[in-house]
């Protein structure tokens, strides 16, 4: 099984209705059956979330993978996790979590409350919880044993906080260096932290693994499974 867990770019949107995102490509490549978890506008905090809402499930999804475990034979589902623009965060309603950002629910308006919250804070204090987030994500994987996949869609290199660095295993990073937009060949000029921001306005709709918004199309979606093929 693999579990896909992330934004936008996770989700496939602006596919058309009969195009699908990469981790379908992925499955159909490798002969495995998947879930996408993915959300539109989605944020890491609420992704560590959705993540240990499903954790019971993963690597032992099927009497098949019991089976292998039975016979020592390494087989392992696969989670993916695309690590969405730094400064999306999340908040409660009505007992539960929702991505929260500065935009609200409809794009173009300001959310003033979000605004509120933001105050001073800082480059440092997003850059820290990035990577606590990160942190937690592989601490629980590494404890079932499974593969996984961290990839970012925005903001040139991931950069970790000094806390961090000797506890993250970039080895578990599809490209640490770069995002996914820049894998695919686009101009990424999205900074990280940008407090001014929660996406990227950069055009790349013109470049060959893109959509009008900057979305992969489902070329550059097939290019992403390949490239985390290749990784895995």
């Amino acid at each position: 099984m693999i579990y896909c867990f992330g934004d936008s770019w996770g989700e496939g949107d602006e596919l058309k209705e009969d195009e699908k995102p990469f981790v379908h490509w992925l499955a159909k490549d490798l002969d495995e059956s998947y879930k996408n978890f993915s959300l539109g506008g989605n944020s890491y905090p609420l992704i560590v979330t959705q993540v240990f809402d499903n954790i019971r499930n993963i690597d032992s999804d099927s009497d098949v993978s019991k089976l292998f475990k039975i016979r020592n034979i390494q087989k392992s589902d696969i989670v993916l996790i695309v690590i969405p623009p730094d400064i999306r965060w999340m908040e409660e309603i009505d007992s539960g979590f929702q991505t929260w950002i500065m935009g609200g629910q409809d794009h173009g308006k300001i959310n003033f409350r979000y605004m509120s919250w933001l105050g001073d804070k800082t480059e440092l204090w997003f850059r820290y919880h990035a990577s606590l987030f990160t942190y937690s994500i592989q601490s629980a994987l590494d404890s079932i044993g499974c593969k996984y996949l961290f990839m970012h869609n925005y903001g040139g290199e991931f950069i970790i906080d000094y806390r961090f660095k000797s506890l993250i295993n970039t080895d578990n990073f599809l490209n640490i260096k770069s995002s996914l937009t820049t894998l695919l060949g686009g101009n990424d000029e999205y900074e990280s932290w940008d407090l001014k921001r929660d996406g990227p306005s950069t055009d790349n709709s013109t470049k060959k693994y893109f959509e009008t918004y900057g979305h992969p199309s489902e070329l550059g979606h097939k290019r992403i499974a390949k490239l985390i093929k290749d990784k895995i």
